[in-house]
């Protein structure tokens, strides 16, 4: 083959853009009408990003905005010049373009072994501003029997949308109503609604992790009561009986649960509290977590025997 010339690409990688020289071949005559009339060297296709940088950048875009992630590769990486928003948007959304193009085809195997299902939502704001730019996602993750791993996401615009956009991804995972499933719900009603929708018969669990969060969140507010204050040694009687209410829990016996709760919320309420620092913020986050799990209580589990 006869060369036909070169072109010059700059190759993105963790380690700095790396300018290369690719050469063309011209295609041989003996080919036919059909073939290409010349071909590169070194294929690296219309976006020259190493694997490892764009999964770093869409990995980071995914938790934080997209100007603090490319703020924070332009510190960490030696990579050439500032990186910018519109860079690791445009990275991002042609990672996630490959990861759709990827997902396996709703007629797969339907598995028959038990499956566990974890469903979260969140919202998605814009990076315009401004009032309804912002939007609901709903994502999840599907466990086989055998530890192969299926996500999937999407934006529901109406309850009816939701529901089949939610039976779908099932589907294409190879879940339908009649697969033995658990689902690990946050305890957001319109999650469970879902849930009872597409899968009526599934076991529903409340996640520990969402719960832990709450109880942290008091605990914390616990830690800080009369802070500075001759009132400073309430916070251990409060961290005290905080602690109590969530090993309760954890060992399934919700009931002490909530007793250790309400009487935290007397306790927060005698007369000589009224005004102790911080005594507001205790009473509101001790509130919100009892209702919290008062509203999601036949989602309470023995989570200490459950399989790590």
């Amino acid at each position: 083959m006869a060369s036909k010339g070169h072109y010059r690409v700059r190759f993105r990688s963790l380690f700095g853009d790396v300018p290369l020289r690719v050469g063309r071949l011209l295609a041989c005559p003996c080919q036919g009408g059909d073939e290409a009339k010349s071909s590169a060297v070194l294929e690296l296709g219309g976006n020259p990003v190493a694997p490892e940088l764009a999964y770093l950048t869409a990995r980071y875009a995914a938790l934080v905005p997209l100007g603090k992630v490319a703020a924070l590769l332009s510190e960490l990486l030696p990579v050439s010049g500032t990186q910018h928003a519109s860079t690791v948007r445009n990275r991002t959304r042609r990672v996630g373009e490959t990861v759709v193009q990827q997902q396996p085809s709703a007629d797969m195997a339907r598995p028959t072994d038990p499956v566990v299902i974890g469903l979260d939502g969140g919202y998605v704001r814009s990076r315009h501003g401004g009032e309804g730019h912002h939007f609901a996602v709903i994502a999840g993750k599907v466990i086989d029997a055998e530890g192969a791993q299926h996500r999937f996401a999407f934006v529901p615009n109406a309850p009816v949308a939701a529901a089949d956009a939610f039976q779908q991804a099932l589907a294409a995972a190879g879940v339908d109503a009649d697969t033995p499933a658990t689902v690990l719900g946050e305890g957001d009603a319109g999650l469970w609604r879902l849930q009872r929708t597409t899968l009526p018969d599934a076991t529903v669990v409340l996640d520990w992790w969402h719960l832990a969060v709450r109880f942290e969140h008091a605990l914390q507010a616990a830690r800080g009561l009369g802070a500075g204050t001759a009132d400073a040694h309430l916070a251990d009687e409060a961290v005290r009986g905080l602690e109590r209410a969530k090993w309760r829990l954890w060992h399934g016996r919700w009931p002490g649960c909530q007793r250790k709760l309400a009487a935290l919320c007397r306790w927060m309420q005698r007369k000589p509290l009224r005004e102790v620092a911080g005594i507001e913020r205790l009473q509101r986050h001790v509130s919100e977590l009892l209702g919290y799990l008062e509203r999601n209580q036949g989602a309470l589990v023995h989570y200490a025997e459950l399989p790590s």
